[in-house]
C-alpha cells in the first residue's frame, strides 16, 4: 500500500468519524471530489478559498437536503458548480495577468505643458 492510500484511507475514515458524530448516518463523502475541489479553489483564488468553499458547498448540500433533495446528489451538483466556478476564475485570473501593466504617469513625458503658478 502507498502513502497515497495510506492518507486516503486515513482522510475517509476521519470523514466517516466527523460525519458518524455529527449524526449523518448513511451519509458518505466523496473525499476525492472535495479535496479536489478545495485544491481548485486554492490555486484558482487564494489559499483560503479552500475551506471557505468547501463550507458553500457543504452548506448548499445540507440546504438541498433540508427541502427534499437528495443530500449526495446535491453535494456532486454543488462541488460540479464550484469546481467549474473556480476554474472560471483562474481563466479571468490567467487573463488578467495576460493584460500588461500601466506604465505610471510621467508629467514629463504629456503633451500638457506645466502648470504655472
Amino acid at each position: 500500500m502507498t502513502a497515497a492510500d495510506d492518507q486516503s484511507l486515513e482522510l475517509a475514515a476521519w470523514a466517516a468519524r466527523v460525519a458518524a458524530e455529527l449524526r449523518l448516518e448513511g451519509f458518505t463523502i466523496d473525499v476525492d471530489a472535495l479535496l479536489a475541489l478545495a485544491g481548485a479553489a486554492a490555486h484558482s483564488v487564494r489559499r483560503p478559498a479552500a475551506p471557505l468553499t468547501t463550507y458553500v458547498v457543504g452548506f448548499a448540500a445540507g440546504h438541498a437536503a433540508a427541502t427534499g433533495s437528495d443530500p449526495a446528489a446535491a453535494l456532486a451538483a454543488a462541488i460540479d458548480t464550484a469546481t467549474r466556478l473556480a476554474a472560471t476564475a483562474a481563466a479571468e485570473r490567467d487573463a488578467a495577468d495576460d493584460i500588461p501593466p500601466k506604465a505610471p504617469l510621467d508629467p514629463a513625458a504629456t503633451d500638457r505643458p506645466a502648470r504655472q503658478e
